[in-house]
């Protein structure tokens, strides 16, 4: 089977307390005409909510975050009807936290050391139904 076609842009929600990362992140998406850019919640409070009013294909979602867990709130959006797929986007790269996020539902976890090129990479594959990890989330997940 063909990869999937989005001939709409790909509407994008970020969430990350870190303002230099989150300003670096949008900055690389925003070179790509492919993406629409929703904004960035500085923790998951009100994900659901801003999920259910701007309908983003992918939220990228930082695991760190001060307020909710950041993986309670990915278990709601895995449940919503018109649920948005979530890549993880973490400094925090263990096998615990990658095992919880992809038991959260999950579609991707990829390191924040592995860059912007990685995410912007990750969320093209998402969109086009593979799960994702990069090399130093398979590395410490022993997914070799």
């Amino acid at each position: 089977m063909g990869a999937v076609v989005q001939l709409s842009p790909i509407k994008l929600l970020y969430v990350e307390d870190n303002p230099e990362v989150a300003d670096a992140v949008c900055t690389r998406f925003a070179r790509e005409r492919r993406f629409e850019w929703l904004g960035v919640l500085p923790s998951a409070e009100h994900l659901i909510d801003r999920v259910r009013e701007s309908h983003p294909d992918v939220v990228i979602l930082d695991l760190d975050l001060p307020g909710p867990s950041a993986l309670a709130m990915l278990g709601i959006l895995t449940g919503l009807g018109d649920r948005p797929r979530v890549v993880i986007f973490s400094g925090q790269v263990s096998p615990a936290s990658v095992e919880a996020a992809v038991q959260a539902g999950a579609w991707g976890y990829i390191s924040k050391n592995d860059g912007e090129d990685a995410i912007v990479d990750a969320v093209d594959r998402i969109v086009s139904d593979q799960f994702i990890m990069s090399d130093e989330v398979r590395q410490v997940y022993g997914q070799q």
